[in-house]
């Protein structure tokens, strides 16, 4: 899927953890722990990121484990560029 996506695009992945994606530079990995290779430590329910900013969202295998997936889907959705 990332092959589709041009190194001047704004990828985020959400919840990274320690996730193979940090061995592209241009994914910006964040995570509420500080882990190796995590970008931005931040809380996923409020982004510090603008309005229609970012071309792609990444989110594996962090969704089901949060107390209020919706308002995350929302916080993607806010942040996702049309």
């Amino acid at each position: 899927m990332l092959k589709n996506y041009d190194k001047d695009d704004v990828i985020l992945n959400l919840g990274s953890g320690i996730s193979f994606i940090h061995r592209r530079d241009d994914v910006i990995n964040i995570d509420i722990s500080d882990f190796k290779n995590v970008d931005v430590v931040a809380n996923v329910y409020d982004l510090t990121f603008q309005d229609n900013c970012v071309d792609l969202i990444l989110n594996i295998g962090m969704l089901e484990h949060a107390k209020n997936p919706q308002k995350i889907i929302d916080e993607m959705y806010r942040v996702l560029a049309p």
